[in-house]
């Protein structure tokens, strides 16, 4: 909680989800998402991953990645 001692106590959360691939848990789509409006989504396609964000201050970006080997994500909410 962040507020004054005399103001109403204020709160955040975040949800991830993640959807995968259920024999070899491969991460195919995973998603995060706050109550500050922020998301944050990634598309695993063996190398190559795209993270898109996009900001409550309705700014958007996308980024691509090509790795040396298939990724696994193990903080995006596999773990």
């Amino acid at each position: 909680m962040i507020g004054k001692p005399d103001a109403m106590p204020t709160s955040n959360y975040s949800m991830t989800f993640n959807i995968f691939d259920p024999i070899s848990l491969k991460p195919l789509v995973g998603e995060s998402r706050s109550s500050a409006g922020d998301a944050i989504s990634r598309t695993f396609d063996g190398a190559h991953v795209s993270t898109r964000t996009r900001l409550a201050s309705d700014t958007d970006s996308v980024v691509n990645n090509d790795t040396a080997q298939a990724v696994f994500d193990v903080e995006g909410g596999m773990t």
